[in-house]
């Protein structure tokens, strides 16, 4: 089996370009006088801690844990399903921004607070991939043969 494509590893550092942005725009509002609200801070958080670190660290995961183990991912087609249920929440976590700017009001308000739940989901599936990629396998269940010492008593 192969790895998750390269996505897997272009979608972190596309999120770090947006956090960039967003943190650039905030810092030039701010210098010339425009008042940023808390949640364009927090939403640019949360593309940087979601949409970056944990993507990044998943998508290298799926790739190394083979490379330094040997073994192929068990569950391939998790393994893409954690990575889409990260980048999920990264992206729905990002549409916080424009709640800030009074775009959307309390629906999106509350589609943005369900943002956890997919990270969380992502993140446990992952592990269980891990976790079953690196699992020892199991010896095959036969009859077993007795040593020749043990056939005297």
């Amino acid at each position: 089996m192969k790895a998750p494509g390269a996505l897997s590893l272009r979608a972190p550092f596309a999120f770090l370009g947006l956090f960039s942005a967003i943190s650039i725009a905030a810092c030039l509002g701010e210098l010339f006088g425009v008042s940023v609200h808390k949640f364009v801070w927090d939403g640019a958080r949360h593309v940087y801690t979601i949409g970056f670190l944990t993507l990044l660290i998943v998508g290298m995961s799926l790739r190394v844990v083979p490379a330094f183990t040997g073994r192929a991912l068990v569950r391939l087609r998790e393994a893409r399903l954690a990575l889409a249920f990260v980048g999920a929440a990264a992206v729905v976590r990002a549409l916080q921004i424009p709640v800030a700017l009074g775009w959307g009001g309390l629906p999106l308000y509350r589609l943005v607070g369900t943002t956890g739940i997919f990270a969380t989901a992502g993140l446990l599936l992952w592990a269980h991939v891990l976790v079953a990629t690196l699992r020892p396998k199991a010896k095959a269940t036969g009859s077993v043969a007795l040593p020749a010492h043990a056939h005297a008593a």
